[in-house]
């Protein structure tokens, strides 16, 4: 299990899909240098306990969906609507420019 520091967790990610291998998803902050592409999905984890998700659309527009959140075993983000469990993304790193998630096909991400 990774002790994660939730400072570091605040902030908007991008999905830097190049760089996913076999078991990892990799985020990086808005500041990196991503490679030209139409769209680019994000997610925004806020103090005040919202998880905003920003999903390529119809069109490339971005749709955006608030949730909530909380972390639970120092490493499991759970995402909530309305109360209920929707998705769980398990947290392998999270540095200030760079979050890594394990990829599992059972959870919505």
């Amino acid at each position: 299990m990774v002790n994660i520091d939730i400072i570091n967790l605040y902030g908007l990610w991008y999905h830097s899909h190049e760089e996913d291998d076999s078991h990892k998803k990799v985020y990086r902050p808005s500041t990196f240098n991503f490679p030209l592409s139409r769209g680019i999905d994000a997610f925004e984890i806020r103090k005040d306990g919202n998880f905003v998700s920003y999903n390529i659309g119809p069109v490339d527009v971005s749709q955006e969906n608030v949730y909530q959140f909380e972390i639970k075993d120092e490493n499991r983000l759970c995402i909530y609507k309305n109360k209920i469990l929707i998705n769980v993304m398990d947290i392998l790193s999270c540095e200030k420019d760079l979050l890594y998630i394990k990829k599992n096909l059972s959870h919505h991400q």
